[in-house]
């Protein structure tokens, strides 16, 4: 955990600077914790929108440490990827476990003290729904200290929420909706739609072909 003393001497030193008030700015949003969370249906843009949150605390000088699913191949095997084209180089995971593991590895975190080694890391995960164990993981390093940014659908395409995102919503400082557009009529889609694939699945990756985003009204389940 951060001491006090320690943002005591990190705020004085950016005031002893010519350019007090910036350096006093990049002191605080260095030591603000956030938990941002991006939810909707698919074809939302919540990839594009947690990519240029991360990029925000990147022109900040703050490091990145980034995920995903190991089964989410539907662009870049090693990369996050919205939509639209952006991406961002992630550590590939099977589920929230190994977010913890890689972030020992590389000296971020302590499995045996279960607690961060640096101050204020910058944690993405993208998909959250996709990893066992993550809300839970998400959790633990917010309360650590981290900054988390994350990006997932909430609802399965039966329109009941995901495990993983019941257990991070209490948790967020700040949730953005982003809605997508409805495949049937072109009003605001909060929604999705399976329209192929296995019905059984919870989760299956796909993309236009097996899922659609819908409004209310043209929703299977409502």
């Amino acid at each position: 955990m951060i001491e006090g003393n320690t943002f005591a001497k990190f705020i004085s030193e950016a005031l002893s600077k010519k350019e007090d008030a910036l350096n006093f700015n990049r002191a605080l949003s260095f030591y603000k914790k956030e938990f941002t969370l991006f939810v909707g249906p698919m074809f939302g843009g919540k990839t594009t929108r947690m990519l240029s949150e991360v990029d925000r605390h990147s022109y900040r000088g703050r490091k990145i440490y980034a995920f995903k699913p190991l089964i989410d191949n539907r662009y870049k095997e090693s990369d996050i990827v919205s939509h639209n084209g952006g991406s961002l180089k992630a550590q590939t995971v099977e589920d929230g476990s190994e977010i913890l593991e890689f972030l020992d590895d590389w000296g971020i975190y302590s499995l045996s003290d279960k607690d961060l080694l640096v101050e204020s890391p910058v944690i993405a995960v993208d998909e959250v729904f996709m990893l066992e164990g993550c809300g839970e993981v998400l959790s633990h390093l917010f309360k650590c200290g981290a900054t988390i940014i994350a990006s997932s659908i909430q609802l399965n395409s039966d329109g009941n929420p995901f495990h993983e995102l019941k257990e991070i919503m209490p948790y967020a400082t700040k949730i953005e909706v982003c809605p997508a557009v409805c495949a049937v009529c072109g009003a605001d889609a909060h929604y999705t739609e399976k329209t192929g694939g296995r019905k059984d699945f919870e989760v299956e990756v796909g993309g236009s072909d097996i899922y659609e985003p819908r409004c209310f009204n043209h929703f299977s389940y409502f």
